[in-house]
C-alpha cells in the first residue's frame, strides 16, 4: 500500500489467482461518500428515535464520520481493538448528532444508530450479490 500524495489516493496491491491487482482509493471521493452515508444514516436513526438533531451536531457528526472512515488505511489491528474503535465510533456519532440527555437516551440513539448501520450494510450486501 502507497499514498500518492499528488493526486490524494492510495494504491493497495494485492494477489488474485496468482496475479497481483492495483486497487485505487481516492481520499476525497472516500471522505465524501461517507460524509453522506452518515448523514442519510443520522436522518433514519432521527425518523426512527423520534429525536431533534441539532444543526451543528449534525455536521460534527457527518464530518467525523467521513474522516474515520480513513480508518482503513492503518492496515491490520487487533479485532478487539477494531470492534472497540467502531464501537467508540457509533456513540460518538451518535453524542454529536442528538445530544442525548441521560444514559437511556444515549443507549436508545446509539442502539438505532447501529440498527440502520446493519440494516444498511444488510441492503449493500444484498444489491452487491443481486447484481
Amino acid at each position: 500500500m502507497r499514498l500518492n500524495a499528488t493526486e490524494k489516493r492510495f494504491e493497495i496491491y494485492y494477489n488474485s489467482n496468482g496475479g497481483f491487482m492495483k486497487t485505487v482509493i481516492y481520499l476525497d471521493v472516500l471522505v465524501a461518500v461517507n460524509i453522506l452515508v452518515t448523514y442519510i444514516m443520522i436522518v433514519c436513526t432521527r425518523v426512527i428515535v423520534k429525536s431533534n438533531t441539532h444543526k451543528w451536531g449534525v455536521v460534527l457528526a457527518v464530518f467525523f464520520g467521513g474522516v474515520s472512515s480513513l480508518v482503513i488505511f492503518w492496515g491490520s489491528m487487533p479485532l478487539v481493538l477494531s470492534v472497540a474503535l467502531k464501537i467508540l465510533g457509533v456513540v460518538i456519532i451518535s453524542f454529536l448528532a442528538f445530544f442525548p440527555k441521560n444514559k437511556k437516551e444515549i443507549l436508545k440513539t446509539t442502539l438505532a444508530f447501529l440498527f440502520v448501520n446493519f440494516l444498511f450494510g444488510g441492503v449493500m450486501y444484498f444489491v452487491e450479490l443481486t447484481f
